[in-house]
């Protein structure tokens, strides 16, 4: 959205990497909706600096910031990390939060579901394989997003206490 979280895990990354904590700082990898994406837009142009966009809508709408205040910060730490900046459509967005639901038991809303579907984009291309590493941050929540993502059965108090004992 802003560019702040990006900015702010840059800053933890130098910060641990001085410390001697990491032995080489990794790469990141930041990603917006494809329907606002000033900040991977600036990336793939090759810009010093983030641009306002006009925006459009996006599944994403709590990441879609047309004129991120920290985009500048995250281009850049992209760049220093040897990372990119990359963007997802909502096709590609509603199917990683299925995923992280069905695979993970993960609710997350559509924002935090940019990161899978990232990961995915860099799979596709070679950059992220098996047997690497990788930490995808989903920090958004999944229920009270306008979307109903779950259906569940209700089960009485008695239910539990027969199917699992009461003391």
């Amino acid at each position: 959205s802003s560019g702040g979280h990006a900015s702010a895990t840059w800053q933890a990354v130098r910060t641990l990497t001085a410390a001697g904590l990491l032995d080489e700082a990794p790469s990141l990898y930041f990603v917006q909706a494809a329907a606002c994406a000033p900040i991977a837009d600036a990336f793939d142009r090759g810009d010093a600096t983030v641009s306002p966009v006009g925006g459009g809508e996006t599944v994403a709408y709590s990441i879609a910031n047309a004129n991120p205040p920290s985009g500048n910060r995250a281009l850049a730490a992209a760049r220093a990390t040897s990372g990119a900046v990359l963007a997802v459509d909502d096709e590609a967005i509603l199917d990683a939060k299925r995923r992280f639901a069905a695979r993970a038991g993960l609710t997350v809303e559509p924002a935090s579901a940019t990161t899978l579907a990232a990961a995915d984009q860099l799979a596709e291309r070679g950059v992220l394989g098996p047997e690497m590493d990788a930490v995808l941050v989903a920090t958004g929540r999944g229920f009270g997003d306008g979307e109903r993502t779950t259906a569940s059965d209700r089960v009485e108090l008695d239910e539990l206490e027969t199917a699992f004992g009461a003391d």
